[in-house]
């Protein structure tokens, strides 16, 4: 009985190790192309948060420093970080952003600056939150989600959304 437990511990925990070499693989791959490919990148949006994040330091913060290019951070539900509410900050930004482009800036009650809440379209009155990902300012963030906003999202998240989910979609999943 002792002997077929601990068995089955090795055949499991050979199975995990298996498994979690393929995960590696798979995140090495991705950061091998991604960095190939961030020699010709300005910028990268992330579908994700940068430093508007509990630990301060989201998934695009987390992808500018692996790839050492500049991220700009959009999330489509708030973080509550620093005693920042959500439905604080969605009241503060219903009433001061009363049109596409218009944006206020979320200080938390230490005083720092985690990001901002920005009204993307006339149409959209539901704000994303843009954070500083990596090497670009607030200020520089906003402007270039800005100038890339025809919906309520970026448009190189939307395309990226779209596509994904059509290949997804083509291949039967």
């Amino acid at each position: 009985m002792w002997q077929k437990k601990k068995n089955e511990e090795r055949r499991t925990k050979k199975n995990k190790n298996k498994s979690e070499e393929e995960e590696e693989e798979v995140s090495d791959y991705w950061l091998v192309a991604l960095v190939a490919v961030a020699t010709m990148l300005m910028v990268v949006f992330v579908d994700g948060n940068g430093v508007l994040h509990p630990r301060g330091f989201g998934l695009a913060s987390h992808l500018g420093v692996l790839i050492g290019i500049p991220t700009i951070g959009v999330g489509k539900t708030f973080f509550h970080v620093d005693g920042l509410d959500m439905r604080e900050v969605k009241a503060q930004a219903a009433a001061a952003c009363h049109k596409g482009g218009d944006w206020i800036p979320l200080i938390g009650q230490s005083g720092v600056e985690w990001g901002a809440a920005f009204r993307s379209t006339d149409g959209s009155s539901n704000p994303i939150y843009v954070s500083v990902g990596h090497r670009i300012s607030l200020a520089s963030a906003v402007l270039l989600t800005q100038a890339s906003c025809l919906h309520r999202v970026p448009e190189p998240i939307r395309q990226a959304d779209l596509r994904s989910r059509e290949f997804l979609r083509k291949q039967g999943h």
